[in-house]
């Protein structure tokens, strides 16, 4: 993951839905903007903030934009190829 390049673009970002990431003490935090709140999620922890209070209190932080890992979908033919080798 690439570092957002300002905070500034961290707001646009969250106010174009996308989800934007910090990692503190190597526990990373998610957040994503919806009806003019912050919504954080921690591995046990959530909360929510006002967007004033989240640029007040993470103004300085490293954000990244989340991009969820893309799964693999299955190939019908490596998948066919494999049984018929594993079945002679």
């Amino acid at each position: 993951m690439e570092p957002i390049g300002s905070f500034f673009e961290v707001i646009e970002k969250l106010k174009e839905y996308e989800i934007v990431a910090t990692i503190q003490d190597k526990t990373p935090t998610f957040f994503r903007y919806r009806n003019q709140k912050v919504y954080a999620k921690q591995t046990n922890t959530q909360f929510v903030l006002s967007l004033d209070e989240f640029i007040q209190l993470y103004q300085k932080e490293e954000f990244y934009l989340y991009q969820p890992k893309q799964e693999e979908t299955i190939s019908l033919e490596k998948d066919e190829e494999y049984y018929r080798w594993k079945h002679k």
